[in-house]
């Protein structure tokens, strides 16, 4: 699993934003709604790529931050050095930066997209949903 993937979902799992190496943050929770965004831009990425081997035409795209997530995002990427290093914000847009080959976004994708399903499917079966 890359670091990148790694750190995300440590994250979610347990909201320990030392993972990220910053520790003055204003809000716990804008901080989740943070990364939630970014998981599920990445989540959603990996479900295109999956579209491309139907034949469907997909391209990736960055995602768009929100102006209520900006000043929180860009201090993400900039103050992680995992985050910065794969990840950069231009014109109000996150994506990954052109170094980052695309076996690797691949592999960062599919990870945040297989964490979703184990997910789904803990709440699910936890919560006795059919």
């Amino acid at each position: 699993m890359n670091k990148v993937s790694e750190i995300l979902i440590d994250y979610c799992k347990n909201r320990n934003i030392e993972v990220f190496s910053i520790t003055d943050v204003d809000s716990a929770n804008k901080m989740f709604d943070t990364v939630r965004n970014i998981t599920n831009w990445l989540n959603f990425e990996h479900k295109k790529s999956n579209w491309l081997k139907s034949e469907r035409p997909v391209t990736h795209k960055p995602m768009i931050i929100q102006d209520d997530y900006l000043e929180l995002t860009v201090k993400l990427i900039s103050q992680c050095k995992i985050m910065n290093d794969y990840f950069e914000i231009t014109d109000n847009k996150l994506d990954f930066k052109n170094s980052i080959n695309e076996e690797e976004r691949k592999m960062i994708r599919e990870d945040l997209y297989n964490y979703y399903l184990s997910t789904r499917h803990s709440l699910i079966r936890d919560n006795g949903i059919n």
